[in-house]
């Protein structure tokens, strides 16, 4: 689906579980505990190539809200993409740095939201 909205946009927000592993495989960031799709891994780097070519702005996330676990009662933290997520925690979803950056993007274009943050 990403690969084939590559033809069609200008720009391109990756969040929510889908990040995690964009994330690991082009700066390998320690992901901690956290959605990772290693199919999907695969075609990281041809998803990429193709925004390249295609001059598509692809947007990842700077910082995560992560949690100790998946619950209401969990502990909760912020990290950067530089920290990346120690083991026993994981990545929920974009991070308030991210947050504010999307909002810019979003601002200046025409947008279609799919699963994401």
């Amino acid at each position: 689906m990403i690969y084939n909205m590559l033809d069609i946009v200008d720009e391109m927000i990756i969040g929510g579980g889908m990040a995690f592993t964009f994330d690991k495989v082009l700066n390998k960031t320690d992901i901690g505990a956290s959605l990772y799709d290693e199919e999907g891994a695969e075609i990281v780097k041809d998803i990429m190539k193709k925004a390249e070519e295609k001059n598509v702005k692809i947007h990842l996330p700077t910082d995560y809200v992560c949690a100790d676990k998946f619950a209401a009662d969990a502990n909760t933290k912020v990290r950067t993409q530089d920290e990346g997520i120690e083991e026993g925690w994981m990545g929920l979803d974009i991070g308030p740095k991210t947050v504010e950056s999307n909002s810019e993007v979003i601002k200046r274009s025409n947008t279609v939201f799919w699963n994401g943050p």
